[in-house]
């Protein structure tokens, strides 16, 4: 239905909004430079799999969407983590 549609369109918004300004907190937490380091290899990961969904690769983009939370979810804890630990 439209009102289905309008909702997740609203909450995939609200995701993206969501995940852009915890990185840029944690970035400034962290310290860009840091978090461009460790970010690296999964934005590598999101792009490959937009290009793919873009171009009508479904197994691709499901395999690198899914390696991108992964990573990003450890990156996040690792600069997470190690930031925490330098300042005891």
């Amino acid at each position: 239905s439209a009102s289905y549609e309008r909702v997740t369109a609203r909450l995939l918004v609200l995701d993206i909004v969501a995940a852009n300004g915890y990185g840029v907190a944690l970035a400034c937490y962290a310290g860009l430079a840091n978090a461009a380091a460790v970010f690296v290899v999964p934005l590598a990961l999101l792009t490959w799999s937009a290009v793919a969904k873009r171009t009508g690769q479904p197994l691709t983009y499901a395999v690198g969407h899914g390696a991108w939370h992964l990573l990003s979810a450890a990156a996040l804890w690792r600069l997470l983590y190690y930031s925490s630990v330098r300042e005891l």
